[in-house]
């Protein structure tokens, strides 16, 4: 198996099945050529002879199934992501015998993986290898999922990052001019960067209507969406297409398309003295918080995030601040001390008719 880029630019990884030499191909850039990567070692690692353990099925064996089962049905990006996790836990036990995986081992798993990657890397590579084990049983590999029970991978969710409307302000200072057309529109409009807002041409524009079309990236939910047009954003718009006459991206550099705006991006950020990290999808998430916090319909809001449902954008993109915490509390009804509203309108909380003081009953 090799990998190789093609003339006009695809990245390809070619093998032989049943001698017969078989090419897949994966499209073009940096991404294109990482999935055609990790789909080469993964080739790599499974033409590598196996060594009997005298076992039973090995971890590789129950793994190996579980791929070529999920391949029947999974869509492309899934096998991509799967094949990826799968490829890391071969890596490390895929020698052992299925049967007798235990969870010293997968503890020893967890220890080698933490010198690398994030908590949530790790949980999502047991995670299917839970599922692969699963299957295994299910056909009757293995009698059980030795280690169907293991929940020791701490998974460190990172804090939320908001930007404020000051360090948005400064950022926007201190951009180059096509990056301050990425700001802009990240933040009017809430899509996903980068993939959804460098693909943005003047093509998605509905002049009379004021609406941007936008292709929704793969990500399970709205195929594409219609995203009204701000005010603001609408009259930048404007200003930029008699600026860029026949071009085809509203985002470009040089006069090209541009890939992704992070150098742009994490420059200007340093440039306007911001110290905390940012990165340019915390643009989106902040739109989205934005909208919600103020007062948005929240299913309005799912639509156009582009998510499967409400509850996506609920439990991922809303977070509070200390206004919304002072709204919360106000709006409480007080009482007196025999338990009846108080209809003061100061929502004072009253014992025995007067206000309350310091210290309690």
């Amino acid at each position: 198996m090799a990998i190789r880029q093609l003339p006009d630019g695809r990245w390809t990884v070619y093998h032989r099945v049943d001698g017969k030499l078989r090419w897949e191909y994966f499209g073009r850039g940096p991404d294109a050529e990482q999935a055609a990567r990790v789909r080469n070692e993964s080739l790599r690692l499974l033409k590598r002879p196996r060594r009997s353990t005298g076992h039973g099925p090995t971890v590789f064996d129950a793994m190996q199934a579980y791929f070529n089962a999920l391949r029947l049905t999974a869509a492309d990006k899934t096998l991509q992501s799967t094949e990826y996790k799968i490829m890391n836990l071969l890596k490390i036990i895929g020698e052992l015998p299925a049967a007798g995986l235990n969870h010293d081992d997968l503890d020893r798993y967890v220890s080698v993986r933490q010198n690398t990657v994030r908590g949530a890397t790790i949980h999502a590579e047991i995670r299917v290898l839970k599922a692969g084990l699963n299957h295994a049983a299910k056909r009757g590999m293995i009698a059980a999922n030795p280690v169907r029970e293991y929940s020791s991978v701490r998974v460190d969710t990172p804090p939320a990052r908001v930007i404020s409307p000051q360090e948005f302000s400064a950022i926007y200072r201190a951009a180059a001019p096509h990056l301050r057309r990425a700001l802009l529109i990240a933040w009017y409009t809430a899509v996903r960067v980068p993939g959804e807002l460098v693909g943005l041409t003047w093509d998605c524009v509905a002049w009379d209507r004021r609406l941007l079309y936008v292709a929704s990236a793969d990500k399970g939910g709205i195929r594409a969406r219609n995203i009204p047009i701000h005010g603001a954003l609408f009259g930048y718009l404007r200003r930029w297409k008699m600026q860029d006459g026949n071009a085809e991206h509203i985002i470009r550099y040089g006069g090209r398309r541009l890939k992704h705006i992070h150098r742009a991006f994490s420059g200007a950020v340093k440039r306007a003295g911001i110290q905390r990290r940012i990165k340019p999808y915390d643009l989106r998430h902040s739109a989205i918080s934005a909208m919600l916090a103020g007062g948005a319909d929240l299913k309005a809001v799912s639509e156009l995030a582009g998510h499967s449902t409400p509850a996506t954008t609920l439990r991922t993109y809303q977070h509070t601040n200390p206004a919304m915490h002072r709204a919360a509390i106000d709006a409480l009804s007080g009482f007196d001390y025999t338990g009846k509203a108080s209809q003061k309108s100061d929502n004072v909380l009253e014992l025995g008719g007067k206000t309350g003081g310091g210290g309690g009953p």
